[in-house]
């Protein structure tokens, strides 16, 4: 079930940065207590595990474009990841078996968590925790329909 809820947490956490970036919140409370707020008001507080992922990190940043780099990409710094999470989702779905016109919730928990899915960052898998297996931090560059690792930054 960690499986799911890991690709499900980080649909959601490109989903709430993309929008805290968007948008001007009147809230007191520093941002990495919203976003862990949400994901619990999401998903339900488990005392004893992190809301999100094996380290729990949140981090923020500021990223400024050079000049004339919207001509080249609309992309914003978290859609590859939301991109590629959906990816893993969709190809758990489609794994899972049709039976009545329905798909099991726990066909698509067991295959996320013994499947290898394609991905536009590469081959993903998770460990038994429900973390990927030799994650790390990466710069990638986009050449052409491929995206190709410029560093590895952990992992």
């Amino acid at each position: 079930m960690r499986s799911f809820q890991s690709i499900a947490v980080s649909i959601a956490f490109s989903a709430l940065m993309a929008a805290s970036a968007t948008c001007a919140c009147a809230e007191d409370a520093p941002l990495g207590v919203r976003l862990v707020d949400q994901m619990n008001a999401l998903y339900g507080v488990h005392p004893g595990v992190r809301a999100n992922h094996a380290k729990g990190a949140v981090f923020e940043g500021m990223f400024t474009p050079a000049q004339g780099a919207d001509a080249l990409s609309s992309a914003g710094p978290f859609y590859g990841s939301a991109y590629e999470a959906a990816q893993t989702l969709l190809q758990a779905i489609k794994s899972s078996p049709v039976n009545n016109g329905k798909i099991s919730r726990a066909d698509v928990i067991s295959h996320l968590a013994s499947d290898t899915f394609s991905t536009i960052f590469g081959s993903v898998k998770f460990n038994a925790k429900g973390d990927v297996q030799g994650g790390g931090i990466y710069v990638y560059q986009a050449k052409g329909n491929a995206m190709v690792v410029l560093k590895q930054v952990s992992g």
